[in-house]
């Protein structure tokens, strides 16, 4: 075997193994759980941020402390997990943003649902399923779509090698 064609199987190994794996992962995680640890990483984030932003306000601005005030209530509403309050929120973001889009295009209607629709119908399953539910089907999508790639990759790659 060439020493050209031993690198690219070691390449093609590789590639396979880490896909595997991660769609493995993606697959066997509990997305819902996953979802909560990033809330309250991106929570606690929040509240420091907010917190300092609070202490840092030299210039008094009121809409600093609204800024920095909100940070701090959405940092601990996502530290302390309190998903239907946090369901709410992000619906009504993908419902009210979509909406406000629509209304403001004067020109075409038509053209902008279709562009926002995707946004409501993230909010309709965030309702339905909650948020939790919603990530956790995507990442069991990714996970299958990353096991799929990683079989298709080795047998195509060991196709290639073989023909060389």
């Amino acid at each position: 075997m060439s020493q050209t064609k031993k690198a690219l199987l070691v390449k093609l190994i590789i590639s396979v193994i880490i896909s595997f794996t991660l769609g493995l992962l993606c697959v066997l995680v509990d997305g819902t759980k996953l979802l909560n640890i990033i809330f309250i990483i991106i929570g606690a984030f929040l509240l420091i941020d907010g917190i300092i932003g609070v202490i840092n306000n030299h210039k008094n601005s009121s809409y600093l402390l609204i800024v920095n005030s909100i940070s701090i209530v959405l940092g601990i509403l996502l530290m302390f997990n309190f998903n239907p309050i946090i369901n709410i929120l992000i619906a009504i973001y993908f419902i009210a943003i979509p909406l406000y889009e629509i209304i403001k295009n004067k020109y075409d209607k038509k053209e902008e649902l279709k562009e926002q629709l995707p946004k409501m119908i993230i909010a309709l399953l965030i309702i339905i399923f909650g948020i939790g539910g919603v990530f956790d089907v995507l990442l069991k999508i990714l996970g299958w779509g990353l096991i799929i790639f990683a079989i298709s990759y080795l047998t195509l790659g060991i196709i290639s090698l073989n023909k060389q």
